[in-house]
């Protein structure tokens, strides 16, 4: 068979397998109820799944997440279906908008535009002196892909890989020599129904979608095919020749003994050439089922392949969820799901996708946190864990654009007067943390006053406000910045794509709590957005401080463990309107901690933790 050869396929002679790291999954969030309001198994369509079951939203890169699935999932996916980049050579942006102060002046908010994700093949300088090029980078990565993919598919499931005619040739020759290519069960052609007009060539306006199957059986529920098309004129006048009294052309089939009649103008059912689902860009009535997400795929796309090709109950993965179609689909289908990006804009568009919709069943958001931290550093840095330490902090300073300072325990870098910390790789910076860096801070500057950027991939800070007015009292000025995610992006990293904006400074607000009796309410009515942090056109256009925000939430008895969801407020396309107060009622008297989680338009969270006493 022939053998698709890319620079990097193979190390020292031998085929370079896919790299399967397992890693603990963390729930940071539990959703026990959809937007609608309805118990689970109402709200869900009284689906057989089971009761103890969680749908997943995975926040991470699929190259940890998917080895980490296949202790528990591994070889029991019924239906996964992909959407991966495209190798288009660019990255694409989500429109955020600034909320409108009023309706009036809702046409007249201004937009920005922030990556969403990377389809941009950035080369090291090993990648170069290897002579290694983008598309064989793209190529190893698409062959891991859908390594780990076979993994996790059973062998009654299929895979349906969605690209282009970019790099679908290609594709397909990795998929046959993954798969092999006796389980190839077919290529789907999907017209857009839009395509730029070129005057060189015929224009594109379709995608593939490539089918393969885990197995030599797989789930085909002809029925649920209702889709129908036309019969061509050729056919119509070959095989339609008979007219009844009313003038309906039809045809007679014996089938068993038994006339069947078959009218023309039923149609016939669709193929592989799907030309009635119109893409979202299209002039079609689904553009109100719009996320703004770029590249959303159709619900109409994923009913057809997960209505017809699972059952009730089945398992559908999707590892570049984007938008969240493919979960959203499966729920209105009673279908469990695994969906995971490593996008924040897609994990928080999927979020409020779920959310609003009355059909979702209880979900799970997930992360690998400070394991898939220390995988990444460990493959970046080596394992000399002092000269990876200095390692990763000097790349961090780097990608902050700061210079690296010696002969300081807490300080490890200054940028434009001010020092800098470099929270550890696997830990959140702490109260007692923080203290230890004003301290070191003071004592650089014998007390005459300092500023410090202190750099975390967590804070575990009960009141960031309260810790600076405490910092100031010892003449430091401290500001808590979130490194990234995309710093563990080769390709973030390799294009330059990360800036000092990226670093989000810990956002504030404040809230008003009332407890009447065993009732509390807890009202939004300050929120700071740091100036950096937003262009200067965002900062004058907003009159309110709930500009600011696009989703909070709140966990009314938050215990140890992760954040109960048990009451949000959201704006979507549709509905950009945000409630600032929600209520409980408390089944018992008691001291309870009240979390609420603010996320601003830019993507930046907080939480903070408010006590509570109802009688």
């Amino acid at each position: 068979m022939a053998e698709l050869l890319w620079d990097g396929k193979y190390q020292d002679t031998r085929r370079a397998a896919a790299v399967r790291v397992e890693l603990p999954l963390r729930t940071v969030e539990t959703v026990d109820e959809s937007g609608s309001g309805k118990p689970p198994s109402i709200a869900h369509g009284g689906s057989t799944r089971p009761p103890e079951w969680r749908d997943r939203l995975i926040w991470g890169d699929k190259k940890f997440v998917l080895p980490s699935l296949r202790a528990e999932f591994g070889r029991q996916v019924d239906l996964i279906y992909i959407d991966p980049p495209f190798y288009t050579g660019a990255d694409f942006s989500v429109t955020v908008a600034v909320p409108p102060a009023d309706e009036s002046s809702r046409d007249a908010a201004p937009t920005f535009e922030m990556t969403a994700y990377r389809d941009s093949w950035g080369l090291s300088p090993e990648d170069r002196a290897r002579s290694i090029t983008a598309r064989d980078k793209y190529l190893q990565w698409f062959a891991d892909t859908v390594a780990l993919l076979k993994d996790l598919l059973s062998d009654r499931g299929l895979l349906f890989v969605h690209l282009d005619d970019n790099v679908g040739h290609e594709a397909k020759v990795v998929l046959d020599e993954t798969f092999g290519a006796d389980h190839f069960r077919g290529e789907i052609i999907w017209r857009l129904g839009t395509g730029s007009k070129s005057r060189k060539f015929f224009s594109i306006q379709h995608n593939i979608i490539f089918v393969y199957s885990g197995g030599d059986s797989w789930t085909y529920n002809h029925d649920a095919l209702i889709a129908r098309e036309p019969f061509a004129e050729g056919s119509l006048g070959t095989h339609f020749r008979r007219v009844d009294e009313h003038g309906r052309r039809y045809r007679v089939r014996t089938i068993n003994g038994k006339n069947y009649k078959y009218y023309a103008d039923k149609g016939r059912t669709v193929g592989s050439v799907w030309t009635d689902i119109s893409s979202m860009t299209a002039n079609s009535p689904i553009i109100a089922e719009g996320t703004g997400y770029p590249t959303q795929k159709p619900e109409k796309l994923l009913e057809r392949i997960i209505g017809v090709c699972t059952r009730p109950n089945d398992l559908v993965l999707d590892c570049f969820c984007g938008s969240g179609t493919s979960p959203a689909v499966a729920s209105k289908l009673g279908r469990r799901w695994i969906a995971c990006d490593v996008s924040r804009f897609a994990v928080q568009t999927t979020r409020k996708r779920l959310l609003a919709n009355s059909r979702s069943g209880p979900f799970v958001v997930q992360t690998l946190a400070e394991s898939e931290r220390r995988a990444w550093a460990t493959a970046e840095f080596g394992t000399d864990s002092d000269a990876a330490e200095v390692a990763y902090r000097h790349f961090v300073l780097e990608l902050f654009r700061a210079e690296p300072v010696a002969g300081r325990v807490w300080l490890h870098g200054t940028k434009a007067g001010r020092f800098v910390h470099v929270g550890a790789i696997d830990a959140a910076v702490t109260a007692s943390d923080v203290a230890e860096i004003v301290d070191d801070a003071a004592r650089a500057t014998s007390g005459a006053g300092a500023a410090v950027d202190i750099l975390a991939w967590e804070f575990a800070l009960e009141s960031a406000e309260g810790i600076r007015q405490d910092a100031s009292l010892a003449n430091v000025a401290v500001r808590f910045r979130r490194i990234p995610r995309d710093v563990l992006e080769a390709q973030a990293v390799a294009g330059g794509d990360i800036e000092e904006r990226d670093f989000f400074e810990i956002r504030s607000f404040s809230t008003k709590v009332t407890v009447v009796q065993r009732e509390v309410s807890v009202e939004l009515t300050d929120f700071v957005m740091p100036p950096e942090d937003a262009p200067e056109e965002a900062r004058v256009w907003v009159h309110h401080f709930s500009q600011w925000i696009d989703y909070w939430a709140v966990d009314w008895d938050h215990r140890a463990g992760p954040f109960a969801n048990r009451w949000r407020s959201f704006r979507t396309r549709g509905e950009p309107t945000l409630e600032l107060s929600g209520r409980h009622a408390y089944a018992e008297a008691g001291h309870y901690s009240v979390v609420v989680q603010v996320i601003d338009i830019f993507g930046g969270d907080t939480t903070a933790t408010i006590r509570v006493t109802v009688g």
